[in-house]
Formats: C-alpha cells, structure tokens, sequence
C-alpha cells in the first residue's frame, strides 16, 4: 500500500465513526461507493506491513460497526434494513460489498466474526426483528459457523429467503477461503444438501452473482457427489436469468464449436483436454470462441495452433456476466450443430453459456471433474476405467476406452538429479492446491512424517503466492506439529517446479480430490505416488492412473490408514523405491499418460452425439474408434 491508500483507508475509517452517530444518509452513500469501488480482499493482500493490516482491519471493522448500530441494531430506524436485505427488482442487492462483511472480516482476520446462534423463536417473530436476527447472524458468519439451513429457510418469511441463499453462496460456501478444519466442510455439505432440497421446485429469485459460480465450482471440493446441489443452482439460480438469452435450437449447421477459457497453453485445463480436441482442431474442424479479451490476447495466451491466422477463433472479452451474454448472442449466432466447453465452472463466460441451448448438441468433460449441473448440456465425456458405476453426472455419461483423459507432453528437466536415489533420507512431496487441502489430508501427511521418523521429510508446492501461501503454510504447520519437517515452497514457473521435484522422492497425492496434472509431473520423472481411492473420476483418477502403470498394490490405498502405511514403507524403503522408479520410466509413463490414440476416440465420439442428439436420458455409451458404439445398460442408473 501507499501513502496515499494509507492516509485515504484512515480518512475513511475516522469518517464511518463519525457517521455511525450522526446518521448522515448522503455521507452513507459516498462511503458505500468508495468500499463497493475498493476489493478489500485485494487491499488486505496489499498490506505488507501489521500496521497497514492493522489499517485495514480497522476500516472493515468500522463498516462492520455501521452495520449493526444503523440497520440491524435494536434502537435503528424502523425498517432500515430494507435497503441491505431486500433484492431489488433485477434480483441483486443494492449494499452487496455490505451483504458481504463476514467474507471481509474473515479475509482481514477479525475478531468480530462468529455469530451467536439465530434465536429458536425465530419463525414467531415480527418481520422486522426476524430480519434484524438474521441480518446480525450473516453478517458476522461463514463457513466456521453451522446453520440448520432447511430450519432458517422454513421459519423466514419468504421477504427474507433470498438474502439466506444470498448469504449462503457467497459467504457461507465461498469463506473462509482456505479451511482445513472438518467441521466447515462437514457444515458446507450440510448446507449444500439442505439447498437442493429447499429450492429444488420455485426459482430462488437471485440474480446471477460471480460468487455464487464460485460456490457451485467449489462444491466438489466438500462433496463426493455434488450433482443435485449444483443442478438445483443451475436451474434455479442461474437458467432463469439466462431464459431470455437462450437461443432458438440451431437448424441444418455443421458447425463445430469450442469455448476457449482457461485455455493458457500451461493451464491446468489445456493439459487435460487439449488431447482430446487434437485432431479435430488440426482438421480444422473447430470455431474457437476465446472469452479473455482480443485476437492479440488470444495469440498470446493460447497460441499460434488455436489463435495463429490460420485459426478459426471468435475473441472478446467475457469475463463479466453481461460480457459473457453478450458472448452467448454471438455464439448463438453461428447456429453450431455441436459446442464442446472443456470445463464448466471455472471461468465465468463457461458458466453462463453453458446454462443456455447455443448449439444444438452441447457436452463437457473433465476440465473440472463434477457434472455441470446444467440441463442444457447433454454429454459429459469420461473414461471407461476412471468412473466407478455410479451416476454422478446430469448429463449422459460417453465413455472412451482408458482413463478418457490424456496430457500434453510435460517438458524435461534442465538438469540431472543431485541426491542419490537411494538415499536412506526419503524426500516426500505434494503439489496439493490451496483447494484440496483438507483436515483429513494433514491428518495422513501428519501419521505419515510421525512414523516416518527422522527419515523422512515432506516439500509442499501449493502453487500459492503471499497471503495465500502464508495461509497454508501456518495451517500445515499447526496440523502437522512443530516439529515436523515441512517445507512450503510459493509458486514456481514448471520448469524450475519440476527440476524441484526432481530430487524428491515420493509423491502424496491429494484426497478426497485426486491429481492428475500434478500425477504427470511426477510420473514423468518417475516418482512413486501414494493416492488413495475415493468415489468418482475426482477421487479415483490416481488410483486408477497408478493401476494402468502396474503400481496399485505398493501404491493405491482405499482407507486412510493404508494410506499413511504406504507412505511410510516407501519412506523407509529404499529398495522398493528403486523398484518402482525401474517400473515408472519415462516412455512407459508418457505411453499410459499422453495417449496419442484419445484425439480418434473423441472424434468418434463427436460424430455419435451429433447423430444421437441433445437429450439427458439414456445409459452410458461406450465409444471406441472403429468399433461400434456400445450402450452399457447395465450401468448404475440414478
């Protein structure tokens, strides 16, 4: 922060003390529109020193003040909370940022946010002190705090009901942003379950909100089976404000599509689906809609293949949600027999356009491993050996032969390893994101080093910057105990990440959410992978890499305490390490991993949705190139 920030923030705050006693309505509105213009997450990341966090800190807690005393304190104008609680006609809120203050307490590490506990008579109140309950209640709660969500909901008046959904997409779901306690996952889930059930049959009368995308997209994280929390929010949250965009079925095209986001030739999404798209793209059978900006964007970030003059690529800029419908109409446009989203969720134009029918075929796959939850995507594209039987997905499940999901080449390390392979000190190492990160998994990490004894030692690569790794870090810590050896590294380009991971030994792998990128990186220098099985293609993907590999019995655990025994044969087991490494050489890994043969399998794929059609019902479909497709009745239906 600057001085200048420094002696704006101070201003302001002094400003909102003074304005809590004087009642000053004109003066309210001009500091709103300096906090709604200000992203106090950005500013508390800013803050480099305690006394600039202390700054910011003290001017959250000071809107936080304002708050309780002027529109939800008992001696506040009758009614005042009207203006923050009600939506207005478009569905939105008018003090949104104010909606928001338990995220931004929480961001800023107040001590204010808890809330006490909603009173049991609230369902007998007047509307004006059972607004003022649940006003004081989600504004000072998130994730750390349970809600029998189903409970509040049936005892509100229905005036109220969409500031609880409100509240619990953006707040309750989204913070804290970095959890490992249980208990927040356990309370998440419960919300998520009472939300389906709660809104599965009226429109929740909210308008489209980015946070609320981010709720939907972090529900696998706290969820083996996110499918009715995230179709529920498709269709009543997000479809009825996208009714009057969706386009007219397409009539008589050929044409092919592909949503580019999160397309950036190293990201994570690119990896997993580029394959897949490879031969149709080099066909030059594809129309890339590019949502990150213009065609000067686009050649930068994807690339000559996707955005060079040859490229048939529509580029705009549509990562707000009016830019991303403005997207839809121009796709809508093209009247595309077929549109392929490689992940729904993610970016927000995919999670706009996939809500609505802009081709006549629509499907997805694992760019983001859970069901898009939306009816107008008909396909959900998998592997034959990463689903375990049951039905996770909206859409209808098309199977190709193996995992259904390949990698680009990762690149080679620069130089050779230093350590020795059989060094009797076992390096382990983990690339789990800030989102797989969980109680459960520290708890394994912890029985892992515990038992490992001095031998073993464990390198983190969160792929985490400031803040956010100061975050994981203290958290890991605190989990894994002082005396634990652990050593967080912040992000790293992949190069220097992988030479890194170079003199490691053995890879822990993430759960309930698997690897996958992070598993070809590691394979690809031959290091052994601990992962345990879990439900779905998010938690069985390691599993079920490592078993085409011929290393699920040293490595593929199914409880957590086999788990942690694995790991810690591989930490004081050399010679098997020497063993598996022999087992994992480069070529024999790239063959399993960056299958060639999947670009044809897709192909096929795509002319058999098309010749099939849109539509949800139906068992999975096994597709082989040049085989006949394979309907799998005896699949597990839901």
């Amino acid at each position: 922060m600057d001085l200048l920030e420094v002696a704006g923030l101070e201003a302001e705050r002094l400003r909102l003390i003074e304005l809590s006693r004087t009642r000053d309505v004109a003066a309210l509105e001009r500091a709103y529109a300096h906090l709604e213009s200000t992203n106090p997450r950005s500013l508390s990341e800013g803050a480099t020193s305690p006394a600039e966090r202390e700054l910011v800190r003290a001017w959250i807690e000071a809107w936080d003040t304002v708050l309780q005393d002027w529109f939800l304190g008992d001696g506040a104008e009758h009614g005042a909370w009207r203006v923050l609680m009600l939506p207005d006609e478009s569905g939105g809120f008018v003090l949104r940022h104010l909606s928001l203050l338990a995220f931004w307490l929480s961001e800023v590490g107040s001590e204010r946010l808890g809330a006490d506990p909603l009173p049991v008579e609230l369902g007998e109140m007047s509307l004006d002190a059972q607004a003022r309950a649940l006003g004081r209640f989600c504004t000072r709660a998130d994730g750390r705090t349970a809600i029998d969500y189903a409970a509040v909901h049936d005892a509100l008046r229905p005036l109220l009901r969409p500031f609880l959904a409100h509240w619990a997409l953006t707040v309750h779901l989204v913070s804290p942003t970095a959890s490992f306690d249980p208990a927040v996952g356990a309370n998440r889930q419960a919300l998520c379950n009472d939300f389906a059930r709660c809104h599965a049959e009226a429109d929740v009368g909210l308008a489209m909100d980015p946070l609320y995308f981010q709720a939907a997209y972090r529900a696998i994280y706290h969820s083996s089976d996110p499918h009715d929390f995230v179709s529920v929010l498709s269709d009543r949250a997000f479809a009825p404000r996208l009714a009057s965009r969706t386009a007219c079925e397409p009539q008589g095209s050929e044409g092919l599509g592909v949503l580019l986001g999160c397309f950036a030739e190293h990201h994570a999404v690119r990896r997993s689906t580029e394959p897949l798209l490879s031969e149709l793209r080099d066909a030059g059978e594809w129309c890339g809609y590019y949502p990150g900006g213009d065609r000067a964007a686009a050649l930068d970030e994807l690339g000559p293949r996707w955005a060079g003059p040859d490229a048939r690529l529509v580029a705009t800029d549509a990562g707000r949600i009016d830019a991303a419908r403005s997207l839809a109409e121009r796709v809508a446009e093209d009247r595309l027999d077929f549109l392929f989203f490689p992940e729904v969720g993610i970016s927000t134009a995919s999670a706009v356009l996939a809500r609505q029918r802009l081709a006549r075929v629509q499907a997805t796959t694992y760019g983001h491993p859970a069901t898009s939850g939306s009816r107008e995507v008909d396909f959900f594209v998998s592997g034959i050996e990463t689903e375990d039987g049951s039905t996770r997905y909206r859409e209808r499940l098309v199977l190709l032969p193996g995992l259904g999901v390949a990698s680009n080449l990762p690149p080679e390390p620069l130089h050779p390893r230093q350590r020795p392979l059989d060094d009797e000190r076992c390096r382990l190492a983990s690339l789990s994101s800030i989102d797989k990160l969980n109680g459960e998994l520290l708890c394994a990490w912890r029985g892992v080093l515990e038992s490992g004894g001095k031998c073993a030692e464990l390198l983190h690569f969160p792929g985490a910057r400031g803040g956010a790794a100061t975050a994981i870090e203290c958290a890991a810590r605190e989990a894994l105990g002082a005396s634990a050896n652990y050593e967080l590294h912040p992000a790293l380009p992949r190069a220097v990440l992988l030479q890194r991971l170079l003199e490691a030994d053995v890879l822990l792998d993430s759960f309930p959410f698997s690897g996958f990128n992070t598993l070809v990186d590691a394979l690809s220098l031959s290091l052994p992978v601990v992962s345990l099985r879990r439900p779905g293609f998010a938690g069985g993907v390691g599993a079920a890499v490592l078993t085409r590999l011929g290393c699920a019995e040293e490595c593929v655990a199914t409880t957590t305490e086999e788990y942690v025994a694995k790991a810690v044969r591989l930490a004081r087991d050399a010679q098997l390490r020497l063993e598996l490494r022999a087992r994992l050489s480069r070529e024999r890994v790239l063959a399993v991993l960056c299958d060639g043969s999947l670009g044809a399998h897709f192909r096929a794929a795509v002319e058999w949705m098309r010749a099939t059609g849109p539509g949800q019902d139906g068992a999975p479909v096994y597709i082989e190139a040049g085989e006949p497709p394979r309907v799998l009745t005896d699949w597990p239906r839901r």
